[in-house]
């Protein structure tokens, strides 16, 4: 997860997560929010607290834990607002500002795209005062103004700071902004914004504040934040190899990566796999650390001629026919590969399965369904996605063992880098 947005209804939830999602990055929408449990490999993460309408209290306790529950030191936080000030505003702004421990909320529920607009610290509906629209008699959270500082008031006792049209397009927002945080431990600060020109100026002001804040606002700001806030950085992430298969070509494969140094290799003794549970532990560990630490990883059981000849020792030995060696041998696999990459969230770019048997037990263990074909490296090895799973995020490579040229899986690297700087 790079960015956690929290909104205050669904439909807000959605059109502001459509807006990340327009920028080619992962978006997970939590349904109810206590659900803690969502994929964190999604680039941005939004959670409905559903509290626009319900009592100040109860929407402020809700968002706290909401935010206590997912927050990262570090993590640029979206507060999702009704774009007519309906709800409770300034109750959650002051939660999240609380919750988070930060300094700042830098505020614009404009959206000019719909005739939204905030001038001299007013908002107006298609030119006309908030106040005197039909939003003013809405059944669930009437509107008594058309001021935002007026309205939070009736909210919060934090400080609110205007910052009118002149000031932001001036050039003078950095130093009345400086000036406001060295008054204030903590505030409100909320800008004038009619056009999408202004909103992207706004978020170009935000980016170079050097202060702990939340960004807050409707969709329209949201659109136009900086990507580097939410979007992933994914090509100095490695990749993890899975050579399950006994091909001589496979093997070709893999000693070509290991000899021109981009891959770390670890071998599996496949003895030790099937009888020793602490032995799978450390297969899972040592994988974690090598890609922790943005290595290439290539995880390999042995293919050697005495290998071989020594599966019909090792079957006599586990009472094991040579088709139920196999099938162990790809469980043990699959769950370690899993419990790996589960590790390390998102800390991987591409996964490669060479093998049928791997590929298909991979899937299996994840629970997958189905397998999004994506297109092919080269003839007769494929990519795609295993949707709706905790890899959904990241191509994943199958290849039979006897497929694919000797440098196919330095071709795999190169692909997964030229998509990566694609997308960023």
């Amino acid at each position: 997860m790079k960015m956690f947005v929290v909104a205050d209804d669904f439909t807000g939830a959605n059109d502001t997560g459509v807006q990340f999602c327009k920028k080619q990055v992962t978006v997970n929408v939590a349904l109810h929010w206590q659900t803690h449990g969502q994929s964190q490999t999604a680039d941005v993460i939004v959670v409905n607290t559903d509290s626009r309408a319900l009592p100040a209290e109860e929407a402020a306790n809700r968002v706290s834990a909401v935010i206590k529950a997912h927050q990262h030191s570090d993590l640029p936080i979206y507060k999702k607002t009704d774009s007519t000030l309906r709800g409770n505003i300034g109750t959650e702004l002051e939660a999240t500002l609380h919750a988070t421990n930060r300094k700042c909320v830098f505020f614009c529920p404009a959206l000019p795209s719909v005739g939204r607009t905030i001038r001299n610290g007013e908002l107006y509906i298609n030119q006309q005062r908030l106040s005197k629209t039909e939003f003013a008699t809405d059944p669930k959270t009437p509107i008594y103004s058309s001021r935002i500082r007026e309205i939070l008031a009736t909210q919060t006792a934090l400080p609110v700071v205007e910052i009118p049209l002149e000031t932001l397009r001036n050039g003078t927002v950095s130093e009345t902004i400086r000036q406001a945080l060295a008054q204030y431990p903590q505030l409100i600060t909320v800008f004038d914004a009619v056009t999408d020109q202004d909103l992207q100026q706004i978020a170009e002001e935000i980016s170079q504040i050097d202060a702990p804040y939340i960004i807050a606002g409707s969709s329209g700001l949201a659109a136009f934040l900086p990507e580097s806030l939410y979007r992933q950085s994914h090509e100095a992430l490695p990749l993890l190899f899975v050579v399950a298969s006994m091909s001589k070509i496979s093997d070709l494969q893999a000693n070509h990566l290991l000899e021109q140094k981009l891959a770390t290799a670890i071998k599996v003794d496949v003895e030790q796999l099937l009888t020793l549970k602490h032995y799978n532990n450390q297969l899972i560990e040592q994988i974690s650390h090598q890609l922790s630490s943005r290595q290439n990883v290539m995880l390999k059981t042995d293919s050697s001629p005495q290998s071989r000849l020594n599966i019909t020792v090792l079957c006599e030995k586990l009472v094991l026919d040579r088709t139920q060696l196999g099938e162990r041998i790809c469980s043990k696999l699959s769950d370690i590969v899993v419990a790996a990459l589960t590790n390390i969230e998102n800390g991987i770019s591409g996964l490669v399965l060479t093998g049928g048997d791997i590929a298909l037990g991979v899937a299996r263990t994840l629970r997958a369904d189905h397998y999004r074909i994506g297109g092919e490296i080269e003839n007769g090895v494929p990519f795609g996605y295993l949707p709706q799973t905790a890899l959904q995020h990241i191509p994943i490579i199958t290849k039979a063992g006897g497929f694919g040229s000797v440098t196919v899986f330095e071709k795999v690297i190169d692909f997964i880098r030229n998509t990566s700087n694609k997308e960023n």
